[in-house]
């Protein structure tokens, strides 16, 4: 019994120490609030994402693009079948010439440009994974990492991480101009998506589709809704200085506003167990783009599939994705 007591004990105590924590961090050092959202800190060792090849991908060709801000930004383009890449002859190409080869010639495989959520980098399994699959639809899968993710230079912002988007989008185009184009975005990377194809959008140019993984309503709602920040839920005072610390750094990823100006189509895909951005954001973001009457589509899978925040093994959402892109 003294041992029961004691463990409660403990975990009062360390409640209020994280508690306490928590107070003093965000309200001496607002600057922390990118770190929240991107959790791009921790570097994973022995990657070398400038040979695809390492990780079994022999269709897969890595090549860099500059910024309109200077920075360099490391992309994947996983080639659909029907195109024979050698590594040892290819993977030295320049842009244009990998672009005039592999993209300009095959305008009938359209195009998605995935955008991952926070934390790693391109390399990450699951999104080897998904991209795999979704190659397999017929795409030619451009997988990005936006700056300060994996091996691309600078330090993540929100308009930072948007004109990434934008200027990967803009050189794709150059070269795809009558082809398909899709932006495909999962969790945090549903937020860069929703924002960057708003602006697409406001330019009149082409965007035939959007894809929406276990998306977020806004930063300041996915800062409380995490599972980590549930503790601290019940502190208005706690909210309020984490809103004010992610306005501060200019970070506000307000897709609840960037979907209703999205003039392409826009699938919704949420598991209703997601821990980590619960489907009410989904959900929400659903009803408000109804009500501003864009082309949206809503899938939702129940608990019992206990997929959680990763759809990419779950084939069903292929099903759905192919049924857009016919539309």
């Amino acid at each position: 019994m003294s041992f029961l007591i004691n463990t409660a004990k403990f975990i009062l105590y360390f409640y209020f120490f994280l508690y306490a924590v928590f107070h003093f961090v965000i309200y001496k050092y607002p600057n922390v609030a990118p770190y929240l959202i991107f959790q791009n800190t921790v570097k994973w060792p022995f990657t070398n994402l400038s040979h695809p090849i390492h990780y079994g991908l022999e269709n897969v060709h890595n090549f860099y693009f500059q910024t309109n801000d200077g920075l360099k930004i490391g992309v994947w383009h996983y080639l659909p079948d029907g195109h024979s890449y050698d590594y040892t002859k290819h993977s030295s190409r320049s842009n244009t010439e990998h672009l005039k080869t592999f993209l300009s010639k095959s305008k009938k495989n359209p195009v998605l440009i995935y955008v991952h959520g926070n934390d790693r980098d391109r390399s990450t399994p699951f999104r080897i994974e998904l991209c795999k699959n979704l190659v397999n639809l017929g795409f030619h899968v451009f997988a990005l990492d936006y700056r300060g993710y994996g091996d691309s230079a600078g330090y993540p912002t929100e308009m930072g991480v948007v004109s990434d988007v934008l200027d990967l989008y803009k050189l794709i185009l150059t070269h795809h101009a009558d082809g398909r184009v899709y932006l495909y975005g999962h969790s945090l990377g549903t937020a860069i998506v929703c924002h960057a194809s708003k602006l697409i959008s406001n330019m009149k140019s082409r965007l035939d589709g959007v894809i929406l993984e276990a998306p977020l309503l806004n930063a300041s709602r996915a800062s409380r809704d995490y599972h980590v920040s549930l503790a601290f839920n019940n502190n208005k005072w706690i909210q309020q200085k984490v809103d004010e610390a992610l306005e501060s750094q200019n970070i506000h990823f307000r897709s609840d506003m960037h979907i209703t100006e999205i003039n392409s189509k826009i699938l919704i895909m949420h598991a209703k167990d997601d821990t980590f951005v619960p489907y009410s954001h989904g959900e929400e973001l659903y009803n408000l783009a109804k009500k501003s009457k864009r082309d949206v589509k809503l899938v939702s899978f129940e608990k019992d599939l206990s997929l959680g925040h990763f759809l990419q093994s779950h084939l069903p959402i292929y099903d759905h994705i192919k049924e857009m892109i016919k539309k």
